[in-house]
């Protein structure tokens, strides 16, 4: 036992000799191997010495982005992207003549396209909120026209609803069949819907 005390305070002492350049006798002490200083080490460390290639360092905010980027196209766009200024419910452009459903301040539908109120049944613009939802309203105003999964938003009788996309309505957002039912099983009574003119109609 003794004498493993003291071969183990030989290494450490040659250690320390070896690391602050002192020699014996004219030579200079042998740097110990990896597996000594573990020996004497009381914290030993991996049993593979240390890799010696340093790791190739991360671009500061680069793995930040390409998370924050995953997340957006798995969520959907910012609402920002469209004209309007709320966070959830529907969203319609007339100029650009289309829509989007938004929800929790991104894009969760759209855009889709529409055509709106012809000359003297002008769309009106501004914000509104779902009123109430018919799934087989029939105008009776207009000769009790079809409109297919009506969504009204206006006490003037306007609403989403499916109907052509190359002729202008009466006042109503029409929407393709698929994206008209969409909108139907999608917005819930009280939501906004905010109707702008981005720019103005040529």
């Amino acid at each position: 036992m003794l004498v493993r005390r003291l071969s183990g305070v030989a290494v450490v002492a040659a250690v320390v000799l070896s690391a602050i350049g002192l020699t014996v006798g004219g030579a200079v002490l042998a740097r110990p191997s990896y597996q000594d200083r573990v020996a004497v080490d009381p914290l030993p460390r991996a049993a593979n010495p240390p890799l010696t290639r340093r790791p190739t360092p991360l671009v500061a905010g680069s793995a930040r982005k390409r998370t924050l980027a995953l997340a957006e196209r798995a969520s959907g766009r910012p609402a920002t992207s469209t004209p309007c200024s709320i966070p959830a419910g529907a969203c319609v452009d007339l100029s650009a003549r289309r829509s989007w459903l938004l929800d929790g301040g991104r894009v969760v539908y759209g855009p889709v396209p529409i055509t709106s109120g012809r000359s003297g049944y002008a769309t009106p613009t501004g914000l509104f909120q779902v009123l109430y939802k018919d799934f087989d309203h029939h105008s009776r105003e207009f000769g009790n026209a079809p409109m297919p999964y009506s969504v009204f938003f206006s006490g003037l009788g306007i609403a989403f609803h499916a109907g052509s996309l190359s002729q202008q309505s009466h006042g109503c957002i029409h929407l393709s069949r698929v994206a008209a039912a969409k909108y139907f099983h999608t917005l819930e009574v009280g939501q906004p819907v905010q109707v702008v003119a981005s720019r103005r109609a040529s």
